[in-house]
């Protein structure tokens, strides 16, 4: 029987990339401007920076230095520590989160249809793993690709995934005469 599985690293999120990226540009600039405080004039505009501030307190230049690599190793150590595992056993896909602290099991025969969609403002999304009881459940870290996955009782689970027509092809073989919906199920061919 063929298995699914694929895993989701907290550092692909493209959210906190980007807020670890500048605050490593701050860290790095007061850094060098700790070590050349003269007054800068720009070309645009005759416009001015003043000499550094913080001239008067020993030290800040090497500080902002150690904090500049502390959050560069944090975005290094993050790329290793993985956020969301979905695998697949016998007759469920499980989706299991962080060091195996919770996992959510979808039952293959529970499942009626798949649509892959494009997760809309997916560089402003932060990383998921929310469990609705009533309709819907999502679970992404820093994916563009999901699919949303609809259940008997009509919920409706979204799962980010790096690998959308591999899961899609999978869940056919899994579960015969399942609907897949979308702009890409026209290019599917069921094994």
């Amino acid at each position: 029987m063929k298995k699914y599985f694929e895993r989701q690293y907290l550092g692909q999120n493209k959210l906190f990339i980007i807020i670890r990226l500048l605050m490593m540009l701050f860290c790095f600039t007061g850094y060098y401007w700790s070590e050349n405080p003269k007054p800068v004039y720009t070309l645009i505009g005759n416009f001015r920076i003043g000499s550094y501030p913080a001239g008067d307190i020993p030290n800040s230049g090497e500080a902002f230095f150690l904090l500049g690599l502390l959050v560069l190793v944090l975005t290094l150590v993050l790329l290793f520590i993985p956020h969301l595992t979905i695998s697949s056993d016998n007759n469920s896909l499980r989706v299991t989160r962080f060091a195996g602290k919770k996992s959510y099991v979808i039952p293959f025969e529970q499942l009626t249809h798949i649509r892959h969609v494009q997760l809309h403002n997916h560089l402003l999304l932060r990383p998921a793993f929310t469990i609705y009881p009533a309709e819907s459940t999502r679970f992404f870290t820093g994916e563009n690709d999901a699919l949303e996955l609809q259940t008997r009782e009509g919920k409706r689970i979204t799962i980010a995934t790096s690998r959308p027509l591999e899961l899609i092809l999978f869940l056919q073989q899994q579960v015969p005469g399942i609907f897949v919906i979308g702009e890409n199920s026209r290019s599917l061919k069921r094994p």
